[in-house]
């Protein structure tokens, strides 16, 4: 496999992309995957962006915690999910749990 991440994005884009499931736990960044994937330019990847990647796994944590969101993101999310139900016709549930992968895609890619 040869890496094509340079930035934190790309290195977590690729670890979504291999199966792999990454988890802040205090001051370490955690990894699940499948067996044999992980390689020494992934890991050296990981290493590198570690403090953004951490960064950004939290903030993808709160969006699961109302009360820790920073108010745009809390924004961004209720937007969506109100066009997801009315215009789209999703139920309320369906909305929040879409809405919230839309505004973690937006975190992720740094677009909030």
């Amino acid at each position: 496999m040869t890496l094509i991440a340079t930035t934190p994005a790309d290195v977590l884009e690729e670890c979504r992309a291999l199966g792999f499931e990454l988890w802040a736990e205090g001051d370490s960044l955690r990894c699940r995957g499948p067996a044999g994937v992980m390689t020494a330019e992934l890991r050296a990847a990981l290493v590198e962006h570690k403090a953004a990647i951490l960064a950004v796994l939290r903030i993808l944590a709160d969006l699961d915690d109302s009360s820790s969101q920073p108010e745009h993101y809390r924004e961004h999310f209720e937007e969506r999910a109100a066009i997801l139900q009315f215009e789209a016709g999703f139920t309320r549930a369906e909305s929040e749990r879409k809405a919230r992968g839309l505004v973690r895609e937006m975190i992720s890619r740094r677009d909030l």
